[in-house]
């Protein structure tokens, strides 16, 4: 806060603003550590401070206008839902002549981004590059793994969260993995406020990936598969801040192309797998499609900021209410040649609680009608409820119910039992995977404390309960329930950061082949997604169906 500040802070009731002070701070500004002249010299060597007029850009404030507590509530909430800042407040202070001057103060979150792995004594893979470049609010790393008997990885991957001085999003990224590789642009308006009245999205893609299956008993086999895609689209809303609808338009092109030959990676060279391709490699035939798309979207919505859920002490805004997405695609003949049919994908989300209890739940879904045959197919859905409640300030319970399902998905297609992303924690080397995943968990989590500023330390235990149905994806099988035990030991760095560091410790209490105990280190801000889809289900949608600015913050 700036030091000519004097006076109690007041709540905004149309008052004009007579100006704008943000104060920038670093990570680790209110570090106590005794060695804290050391580490801010460190960090000023790596991390640069957020610029003032970054922040200045995302502000629904100016000088001249008039300050509301809705304009100055969202403002900060804005803020607060970049990830490369931990902390951000909005306060207005009473000036002469009826006037208000606001006060931004943030904390930016650590920049750095570096990651190796060393596996018999040499470096298996290297990641460096910085989460707010030159205090710009752009994300920019790129990464190298060995290929061994394969080529090398490279890849880079740019995020630019304010182009042209404005809040549009652009997105790169360039990928050649030791099979296959990616290729993903898009720039994009995203609907970060109510008061907003447009968001539109322009993306393209393509992607070569080597989709695996696992056999109980034989080496896991894998499909070739390349997709394309690209859309563009908007949104404009009607109605009123806090009961709202969205409608827009898109249209969009999307192909996918399965190989017709089942491999093994085996750890010298591809082998052919003959039996396996007699199940699978005549199962995905070739799409193309050609759609204009039709938006809609209702949302009741309203922001509670909450510390100590998704983060140890950081603070979150929770969503309180309801908002449906739906796009209805039919296939258009003048966009070029393609299956004659119709795509609908909905995604819903509901959230009800306060500071101490909260309960929420995400659906996703999408299906195809397709004309040719008369048949719905592509039917992908998945969804989380969760209970959060605080017993103390130093306690959380959270509950949850996890699933994923899919039933003639025209694209590869499996769901792993023990998978990282999603699966049963204790069991990443099972074999055992299906059309359908259901994980029901729960975790007692624990704030230790603060260590001197540099880090929030907490500690939790927790149990999975899972299981996979074979349904009909190829190799599937249905297993009986499925009890994962851990513990875990969390860290947030510096003290307030959203993104927690966690190292969990899991073992399979049920047998099944290839499980054993595992320890995991991840590192993600679950402060701005009520539900991270995991990436296998996700993997195995319609690229174009909702996303993006159609996916509300």
């Amino acid at each position: 806060m700036p030091a000519d500040t004097v006076g109690p802070s007041v709540a905004c009731r149309g008052e004009v603003v007579s100006r704008v002070d943000i104060v920038a701070h670093p990570p680790f500004h209110a570090s106590r550590f005794r060695n804290a002249d050391l580490l801010r010299r460190a960090e000023r060597s790596l991390h640069v401070t957020t610029k003032p007029e970054v922040i200045r850009n995302f502000l629904l404030l100016r000088e001249g206008i008039r300050c509301t507590e809705l304009r100055r509530q969202e403002s900060e909430r804005i803020l607060r839902a970049q990830p490369f800042l931990s902390a951000a407040t909005v306060t207005a202070y009473p000036e002469s002549g009826g006037a208000v001057r606001v006060v931004v103060a943030t904390v930016d979150e650590v920049s750095t981004v570096v990651g190796a792995r060393v596996g018999k004594g040499y470096l298996e893979l290297a990641r460096m590059g910085d989460a707010n470049l030159m205090g710009r609010g752009i994300f920019a790393a790129g990464e190298w793994s060995e290929g061994r008997f394969y080529r090398d990885q490279f890849g880079a991957r740019l995020v630019d969260y304010q182009v042209f001085d404005r809040p549009y999003q652009l997105r790169l990224s360039a990928i050649r993995r030791k099979l296959g590789g990616d290729l993903e642009a898009g720039l994009a308006r995203p609907f970060l406020t109510d008061l907003q009245r447009s968001a539109w999205r322009v993306s393209a893609g393509a992607t070569r990936d080597f989709a695996p299956f696992s056999r109980p008993g034989l080496p896991m086999v894998s499909l070739g598969v390349s997709r394309t895609y690209r859309d563009a689209g908007g949104i404009v809303r009607v109605g009123r801040p806090g009961r709202l609808a969205l409608v827009g338009a898109s249209l969009s092109r999307e192909s996918d192309a399965p190989e017709g030959m089942a491999v093994i990676v085996g750890d010298s060279a591809l082998r052919p797998d003959t039996a396996a391709t007699s199940v699978i490699g005549g199962r995905y035939p070739r799409h193309h499609a050609a759609r204009g798309n039709l938006l809609l979207g209702v949302r009741t919505l309203r922001f509670l900021p909450v510390s100590g859920f998704d983060a140890l002490t950081a603070t979150q805004d929770l969503r309180l209410g309801t908002q449906l997405g739906v796009l209805l695609g039919r296939s258009v003949a003048m966009l070029g040649p393609g299956d004659d049919d119709l795509l609908v994908a909905t995604d819903l989300y509901s959230g009800a609680g306060g500071r101490r209890s909260f309960a929420g739940v995400q659906l996703h879904g999408e299906v195809r009608r397709d004309f040719a045959t008369g048949r719905w197919d592509g039917l992908v859905t998945s969804g989380r409820g969760a209970w959060y409640r605080q017993r103390s300030p130093d306690r959380l319970l959270i509950t949850s119910a996890e699933f994923g399902a899919g039933w003639r998905v025209r694209v590869p297609y499996q769901l792993l039992l023990g998978t990282d992303d999603g699966g049963v924690r204790g069991y990443a080397g099972a074999h055992a995977a299906g059309a359908r995943r259901m994980v029901l968990r729960a975790e007692d989590r624990r704030l230790v404390g603060q260590l001197s500023g540099v880090a929030d330390i907490g500690t939790a235990a927790f149990v999975d309960v899972g299981r996979v149905e074979a349904g009909d994806a190829p190799f599937g099988v249905t297993t009986p329930p499925r009890v994962g035990l851990g513990v875990a030991l969390l860290a947030a760095v510096p003290a307030g950061a959203k993104r927690t560091w966690r190292l969990d410790v899991a073992v399979p209490v049920s047998h099944e082949a290839g499980a054993g105990w595992e320890l995991r280190l991840t590192s993600i801000d679950a402060t701005r997604l009520f539900w991270r889809e995991p990436a296998d289900v996700r993997r195995s949608r319609e690229f174009v169906a909702p996303g993006g600015i159609f996916n509300w913050p």
